[in-house]
C-alpha cells in the first residue's frame, strides 16, 4: 500500500464466498430431489413386486382347493405379464436415477469444495490482515516509547536507571 491510501478491510471475495455457498445450497436440494425421485421409483418397484406376490399367492391358493379356470388364470399371467413390464421399466426409470444421483452427489461434492478453497482463503487473509495490523500497532507503541525516551533523554532525565 502507498502512504495516504486506505487499506481495504475485511475479504475482497466475499461476494464471490456468498455466490459459492448458494451454489453449494443448490446442488444440496438438486441431490436431495434426486434422492426423493430415486426413492419413490423403488417404492413402486416394492409395490410392483408385492403385487406379484399377491398374484402368485391368489393362483396357488385357486389351484389348492381346485376352484382355478382358465379365464382366472388367463388374466393372472395377463396381469402378471404387466406387472412385469411395470417392473422393468422402473428398473429403467431407477438406473437413470441413480445416473443423476451420482452426477448431483459430484457436483455437490465439487461446490463443497470451491467453498472450502475461498473459505480457507478467507480465514488466511484475515489471519494476515489482523496480524498486520498488530505489528502496526507494535511499531506505533515502539515509535512512541522510543520518542519518549529520546525526549526524556534530551531533557536530560537519567532514563531508566
Amino acid at each position: 500500500m502507498t502512504p495516504g491510501s486506505a487499506q481495504r478491510k475485511g475479504f475482497r471475495l466475499e461476494r464471490v464466498l456468498e455466490h459459492r455457498r448458494r451454489l453449494t445450497e443448490a446442488a444440496e436440494q438438486q441431490l436431495a430431489l434426486t434422492i426423493q425421485k430415486r426413492l419413490k421409483v423403488e417404492a413402486a418397484l416394492q409395490q410392483i413386486q408385492g403385487a406379484r406376490t399377491a398374484v402368485g399367492s391368489y393362483l396357488e391358493e385357486r389351484a389348492s382347493s381346485g376352484a382355478l379356470d382358465l379365464t382366472a388364470l388367463a388374466a393372472a399371467e395377463a396381469y402378471d405379464a404387466r406387472l412385469r413390464a411395470e417392473a422393468s421399466a422402473r428398473r429403467r426409470e431407477r438406473a437413470e436415477v441413480l445416473v443423476e444421483e451420482s452426477a448431483a452427489r459430484a457436483e455437490l461434492i465439487d461446490r463443497r469444495i470451491d467453498e472450502r478453497v475461498l473459505e480457507r482463503l478467507k480465514e488466511r487473509t484475515l489471519r494476515e490482515q489482523r496480524e498486520r495490523e498488530e505489528a502496526a500497532a507494535r511499531q506505533a507503541l515502539d515509535e512512541i516509547a522510543t520518542l519518549r525516551y529520546a525526549r526524556a533523554m534530551s531533557n536530560g532525565a537519567d532514563y531508566g536507571r
